[in-house]
């Protein structure tokens, strides 16, 4: 069984995953949502050079967006990996997308795979049978999905 939620692989800023992710929710619920984007997320600044910085945008004023925290199963991710597994596809097909941190070193499609611990954040989007679906920046510093073996996953 695969499920795969709406996801705009190709968001107009990819400087950070977690601006480039919320985007791409956005674009793929609505492509209406690139005006909003694109009015909110640029804050021009003057220094003595002048630059153009992301600026630290809130995706909760985007109504359309309804963002929401659980609290981790770090229990059920201990004692019932399997079980923790199941939970997360219970909750992609229930149309959450999930947001967490592991360690890179465990993931193929990652910089520091095998070579340095990197606690960083990922991004779920989807599952098959044997994987989850992600995307984020790749072993070449692209942002683009990835996917990872559910041993991996555990393994982070």
């Amino acid at each position: 069984m695969e499920h795969i939620l709406p996801l705009e692989i190709n968001p107009p800023f990819k400087t950070f995953s977690i601006y480039a992710n919320k985007q791409g929710i956005m674009l793929a619920q609505n492509k209406d949502a690139i005006f909003w984007i694109m009015s909110h997320y640029l804050d021009l600044e003057w220094d003595k050079i002048f630059t153009i910085r992301d600026s630290d945008i809130s995706y909760f004023d985007y109504a359309p967006l309804q963002i929401s925290y659980y609290n981790t199963y770090t229990d059920l991710l201990i004692n019932e990996p399997n079980k923790f597994i199941e939970t997360i596809k219970e909750f992609i097909c229930e149309g959450y997308y999930l947001w967490g941190y592991f360690n890179e070193i465990v993931i193929p499609s990652l910089n520091a795979y095998k070579q340095y611990d990197n606690y960083h954040d990922y991004f779920i989007y989807g599952f098959s049978d044997e994987e989850l679906y992600s995307i984020g920046y790749s072993k070449v510093w692209e942002y683009k999905p990835y996917r990872f073996k559910f041993d991996e996953y555990l393994d982070s």
